[in-house]
């Protein structure tokens, strides 16, 4: 395959002069041939085939598939994180809590009015969190290509969030089921879309691969 050189200047035209009967001549302007000729053995690409193009829609969908495999946690996380705002700004506790720390709200804020606000505070703070990782997870869905990067970068999410949340309530002692259920619920979403996306990302190389163009050089 040869390169053709960068051509820094235009050829001037040439002027040709024929001569007439009766001595006069005529200047007729033409243009000079190309300083150097076109390049030969340019690559030739050819049509896919049949199979080539099936496998290219079955690539396309990889996108589609990932996409919904992520938006169900996604949602959730969004879905999650909303309740405990409304929660954390209006009633503060839920009955589990009450139960946890055998008091009543009134009686928290007989130990401090001080008290009480701060929980709330730290609980909004929280379930700001968890809907700000939601929304980020479905911007990832929607527009970061499938790569193996992506999905240790959702594991590391999925690990700080979900290992934090439900590994400190053993430590406390905190575990009754039902205020665990869905965290519970959530971490087996998140992990089954990480299997998801993980067996996705390994069929798309390989239709990568498969549909790669063949290039023939013309001798």
């Amino acid at each position: 395959m040869s390169f053709r050189p960068l051509r820094l200047y235009t050829p001037l035209p040439e002027r040709v002069t024929e001569k007439r009967p009766g001595g006069a001549t005529t200047g007729e302007t033409t243009h000079a041939p190309p300083a150097y000729p076109p390049p030969t053995g340019a690559p030739q690409y050819r049509e896919p085939t049949a199979e080539e193009k099936r496998l290219a829609a079955a690539a396309r969908s990889v996108f589609e598939r990932r996409a919904l495999g992520a938006v169900l946690p996604g949602w959730g996380m969004i879905t999650a994180g909303a309740t405990i705002m409304v929660v954390g700004m209006t009633h503060v506790f839920v009955p589990q809590d009450l139960a946890f720390m055998r008091l009543t709200s009134a009686e928290l804020q007989n130990i401090s009015p001080r008290l009480v606000p701060v929980i709330a505070h730290d609980r909004a703070g929280f379930g700001g969190g968890l809907f700000s990782t939601g929304v980020i997870l479905l911007f990832l869905a929607r527009h970061a290509p499938l790569t193996r990067n992506l999905i240790q970068i959702v594991m590391l999410m999925g690990l700080a969030g979900f290992g934090t949340a439900i590994g400190v309530h053993p430590a406390i002692g905190y575990t009754d089921f039902m205020h665990l259920v869905p965290a519970y619920f959530g971490a087996l979403i998140f992990v089954a879309t990480l299997l998801r996306l993980a067996i996705e990302e390994r069929a798309s190389r390989e239709r990568r691969t498969a549909v790669r163009p063949r290039v023939h050089s013309s001798a």
